[in-house]
């Protein structure tokens, strides 16, 4: 309830001195209340994350990213579902061993090239840098589902990457702030729940 009170009030108050519309407001509260109940590894974390995946769909299609739009539509959107009735509470996280990683991270890039390709026919403004995005966040929602700490250091690379194509949108549209912000609080949290999920290694 904290969590979600915190989510909210933050919300509000940036939403309040920034003039974010209505959609904005809802895309910050459920992304910032999404990665707050996923870093306490709360299984409440996956309905918020419908609706945020919903909401941040179609923000991206309002802004031709058609990478983050497939992403959240049909990656994280089934991924969330799956996730609240696979999701247990008392499995250990665990690590990959750095050859796993690093095969990982080769998949994430094979599947960022074979998937500019599909980005550039839909004409996406991003292509290289949405393809990776849609690789490193389907990866790592994966690794999440199994409570594989690693999917936190992927989901930070990709956070990186958004925080700049939001950037510029931000400069064309003063109008993306929210989204910006909340690029920027995906990155804090993850990096911190990174060290915090770390006690809990077996």
């Amino acid at each position: 309830m904290i969590l979600l009170l915190s989510s909210l009030i933050f919300s509000l108050i940036f939403s309040y001195f920034t003039n974010s519309d209505i959609l904005n407001f809802f895309a910050l509260f459920s992304g910032i209340a999404y990665v707050l109940f996923m870093g306490v590894k709360n299984k409440f974390c996956f309905i918020i994350g419908v609706f945020n995946a919903l909401i941040y769909a179609y923000i991206a299609y309002l802004n031709k990213l058609f990478g983050e739009v497939y992403l959240y539509l049909f990656c994280y959107f089934p991924m969330m579902i799956y996730g609240f009735f696979s999701w247990k509470k008392n499995v250990y996280i665990s690590k990959l061993s750095p050859f796993k990683s690093i095969l990982i991270f080769i998949l994430i890039i094979f599947i960022s090239y074979i998937y500019s390709f599909h980005l550039k026919d839909l004409g996406s403004r991003f292509v290289y840098l949405e393809s990776f995005i849609f690789a490193s966040g389907l990866i790592a929602t994966i690794l999440s589902l199994k409570k594989i700490i690693n999917h936190y250091i992927y989901i930070s690379i990709s956070n990186i990457v958004s925080i700049y194509i939001w950037t510029r949108l931000y400069l064309e549209n003063s109008s993306n702030l929210a989204m910006l912000v909340l690029m920027i609080l995906f990155f804090v949290l993850g990096v911190y729940y990174l060290f915090s999920w770390r006690k809990d290694i077996k």
